[in-house]
């Protein structure tokens, strides 16, 4: 109920929409009994005029921009129970100062995921919560000297047990088997070749 101004609710940031390809702010858990959503306050970016050129006009707007190293807005992850109205809130650290380029749920009803990703965009950490506790675990890291490209080639499993991962850990974009408790199990795909995207599983 707190949307206006600078806050907004279930809607993407700026930096997520321009720069990571993730064009939404809220995920239906696969029953439909939960929302998990994301606050989003952008007072601390800097506001900006600029120009909008059209063909028999210009208009000047203001907004606010996230220039590069400027302090970006700040996220927070929350799940809501359609049914009994009550919001918990995801623990996504002490620092405002990082990136949530995806959220996902699992084929558990109860089980969400969201990838934590450092401003330097050299750690990528998926992280799973679990309802009603909001208990996180970690699944896996990745890491990188220089920085880690993005993917929406995260698969849960009918099972729900596993999903499949992407990596380019090996020096080409692979697929890998992982549990939901984290474990690595194999490396599906392999080769001094990339694998351009998931185009569905089993």
């Amino acid at each position: 109920n707190d949307g206006g101004g600078t806050i907004k609710n279930g809607m993407a940031e700026f930096v997520a929409q321009e720069e990571m390809d993730r064009l939404t702010g809220y995920w239906w858990s696969p029953d439909d009994s939960k929302l998990a959503y994301i606050r989003v306050d952008e007072s601390p970016v800097e506001e900006v005029t600029r120009s909008e050129i059209y063909a028999d006009e210009i208009k000047m707007t203001k907004q606010r921009y996230p220039f590069a190293g400027s302090p970006n807005a700040n996220v927070k992850l929350a799940i809501v129970d359609l049914k009994t109205k009550e919001t918990k809130w995801v623990d996504l650290g002490e620092s405002q100062d990082f990136y949530l380029p995806r959220v996902d749920w699992t084929k558990q009803d109860d089980l969400l995921t969201y990838q934590w990703q450092s401003r330097d965009q050299k750690r990528l950490e998926l992280r799973a919560v679990k309802w009603p506790s909001m208990e996180q675990k970690t699944l896996l890291t990745e890491t990188s000297k220089t920085w880690l490209n993005l993917h929406d080639d995260l698969k849960f499993l009918k099972d729900k047990k596993h999903f499949v991962w992407a990596s380019e850990r090996d020096g080409f974009k692979h697929l890998y088997l992982y549990n939901l408790e984290g474990k690595l199990l194999r490396q599906l795909t392999q080769g001094e070749w990339v694998v351009d995207e998931v185009e569905g599983v089993a």
